[in-house]
């Protein structure tokens, strides 16, 4: 009896550590390049399927291993693009994972590390929180509490769409009804509400709600695009008092000039210190999307030939300036790799080590990263605020970006695998 135990107790455990081999190992998503010689392997002793007869999966995926010895399991991309689930069988029998596979057009990137200025302007007026408004009695209220929350984009006020506080402001003085009547988006969803006015000792109307129609700030552009588009950060933008990320309604990029360094140490993280160029000659293009895994947007034609040509800054980078193949995930080793930076206000690659690749990292942080480079932690002390997009280069490939600082080893951060960032 102990002995059937024992052995019921070992399969057990065998069964736990090839779950976690195969969790850690085989991603959940892969990305291939359509018509290359690059295929995903792993050893396992199964059998990789696709879980469907469509025709033209065989053009998305030319060879999956169909053995289920102890040898390599292989997925080859196929000559077109196109998307498949394939299915892992453990010895042929059982269904240990799935695999979103995703064969896309070989991509080719310029990384940038340019410090850019960023302007946004919120779709409708985000919500920050509301307040108590005195009366002309001196009585105390919160009109919109319970009716408006955090978060919330006021869309309309009266009818009238608002992109401005000063026009929420002068509907509400102009309003004749004791309510005011706005229209909110509250989770991707269009909700209409009413709120009370009050009116303090001074003869203003007020509705007690706090909102932010813009928001600015420097960031590091991470690649472009020949036909001119760009990512930048490797992280969205997000509110500064609600920490939500911000949606928006039309955003620009400009130069930016770096004026200062504050190193960072163990439990205060440094920074860029610098301003915005907003002159006309300045504006290098339109934000078009703020996402969780970047800003996404256009250069304008005078933008792109500046940038291309090396006009900004000085360049002494191996790397930036020039056209790279992005380098897939699973292409990623632990080891040296370089990040891109002007923090001297030129150009230049500073040595890192990758720690960690978290393959099933659909995020920002697929990548532990940290900065080897003593140029790099004499000027910075490491990975400081407004480095967040600066490109990481391995084996003369673009793999990805510098994100987040671990606040209490400014030395170590986090990446994000360049695939994920892909706009």
């Amino acid at each position: 009896m102990f002995l059937v135990a024992a052995m019921m107790l070992d399969m057990l455990l065998i069964a736990f550590l090839t779950m976690d081999y195969v969790n850690r190992t085989v991603p959940d998503r892969l990305t291939l390049f359509a018509g290359s010689d690059e295929c995903f392997e792993f050893r396992l002793p199964a059998v990789v399927e696709p879980e469907t007869d469509r025709e033209e999966v065989v053009q998305t995926i030319s060879g999956m291993s169909k053995s289920n010895g102890g040898g390599d399991v292989k997925l080859m991309p196929g000559t077109m693009p196109g998307k498949c689930r394939a299915s892992v069988k453990l010895f042929g029998i059982i269904t240990v994972k799935h695999i979103e596979v995703n064969v896309i057009e070989e991509e080719k990137v310029m990384p940038c590390a340019l410090p850019v200025g960023i302007y946004l302007e919120t779709d409708g007026l985000l919500v920050l929180g509301t307040a108590h408004v005195e009366n002309e009695n001196g009585i105390k209220y919160e009109p919109a509490k319970n009716i408006i929350r955090e978060d919330d984009y006021i869309m309309c006020v009266n009818g009238e769409p608002v992109v401005t506080k000063q026009q929420m402001i002068d509907i509400i003085q102009d309003s004749d009804s004791e309510y005011v009547l706005l229209k909110l988006r509250r989770n991707n969803e269009l909700i209409n509400v009413r709120v009370k006015r009050v009116r303090d000792s001074s003869g203003v109307w007020h509705i007690g709600a706090f909102v932010r129609n813009d928001m600015q700030g420097l960031g590091t552009m991470t690649y472009v695009k020949e036909n001119g588009s760009f990512a930048a950060l490797g992280h969205g933008v997000n509110d500064v008092d609600t920490n939500a990320l911000m949606d928006i309604g039309q955003g620009s990029i400009y130069t930016s000039t770096l004026t200062d360094i504050i190193k960072g140490k163990r439990g205060v993280p440094g920074q860029i210190v610098g301003s915005v160029n907003y002159g006309k000659d300045e504006r290098l293009g339109e934000i078009e999307s703020n996402r969780n895994n970047g800003i996404y947007g256009s250069l304008s034609p005078d933008g792109y030939n500046r940038i291309i040509n090396g006009e900004i800054l000085k360049n002494n980078s191996k790397y930036a300036g020039r056209f790279l193949k992005v380098g897939l995930k699973q292409n990623i080793k632990t080891g040296k790799a370089y990040i891109i930076s002007c923090i001297d206000h030129t150009l230049r690659d500073y040595s890192i080590d990758i720690e960690e690749v978290n393959i099933n990292d659909d995020g920002n942080k697929g990548l532990v990263i940290r900065v080897t480079d003593d140029r790099l932690l004499e000027l910075s002390g490491g990975i400081i605020r407004g480095l967040s997009g600066s490109p990481i280069i391995q084996n003369g490939k673009m793999i990805g970006a510098v994100t987040h600082v671990m606040v209490n080893d400014p030395q170590r951060g986090y990446g994000i695998t360049i695939e994920n960032m892909l706009g």
